[in-house]
């Protein structure tokens, strides 16, 4: 069944089914061109035709705004990061630390390590046998084999050693958590019936020629106290360039 029509539609409908102007109307303006006289529409006329318009023009204002909103250009991309103002800092290449400060020697003789917050007076010394160096503090002494030198802690628990350029030498290692962090760690091997012996290497590269592979050995039992005072020696070997 159709639904009923509202009393202003069968109005409208009949407005707009005559014809606008009848004989009548066409005469008229005839007779008022020749005397000269404005020419006026049936009232009835103009209304529906007015009408008709603010209609139009209401479906307009709200059909036209929706489909602005909708419609999504087909060369409309996202904004990209990189053009906003406002940018998360980009991470360093690696977006790891980077455990050694400097990488060649420049004829200072003392420097100050920080270990564990506090600043330790450390010396500079040259290995014979290396083209580097490192800084000692007090705490750690040069212990002289055959074949090269160690750094030994004074309490024994902790001992550095360059161990030279050639991969090849070094062990089977493993990546750990707790020192992955640095840019220039490169694993670690573990020792003893109880794997508590702990080796951590790091490479420091001077330039394409020059570079070594550092171990630092500590028991897993003393790695809070030892450590630290290991890391901070290790982080100022230096290259020594030929003179």
């Amino acid at each position: 069944m159709n639904d009923p029509k509202p009393d202003w539609y069968g109005k409208a409908k009949d407005a707009f089914d005559k014809p606008l102007f009848t004989e009548e109307m066409k005469l008229e303006v005839s007779r008022r061109i020749q005397e000269k006289q404005p020419v006026r529409r049936n009232r009835a006329v103009w209304t529906v035709t007015a009408a008709a318009i603010v209609i139009c023009a209401a479906i307009l204002l709200v059909v036209v705004p929706r489909w602005i909103n909708d419609y999504t250009p087909l060369t409309a991309s996202p904004p990209s990061s990189s053009n906003l103002e406002t940018q998360t800092p980009a991470p360093t290449e690696s977006g790891k630390d980077k455990l050694f400060s400097r990488s060649v020697y420049e004829g200072t003789s003392t420097i100050q390590l920080q270990v564990n917050g506090s600043a330790v007076d450390a010396t500079w010394f040259k290995d014979p046998l290396e083209s580097f160096g490192l800084y000692l503090p007090a705490s750690v002494k040069t212990v002289k084999f055959e074949d090269g030198y160690e750094y030994k802690t004074t309490d024994g628990k902790g001992i550095i050693q360059l161990r030279g350029a050639d991969e090849s030498t070094l062990p089977s290692l493993r990546l750990e958590k707790d020192l992955s962090a640095y840019e220039e760690y490169v694993g670690t091997e573990f020792w003893g019936d109880n794997q508590t012996i702990r080796y951590d290497y790091f490479l420091l590269e001077a330039d394409a020629d020059h570079r070594t592979y550092i171990a630092i050995r500590y028991n897993t039992t003393d790695t809070k106290q030892v450590r630290p005072q290991l890391l901070a020696v290790i982080a100022n070997i230096r290259y020594v360039p030929e003179n």
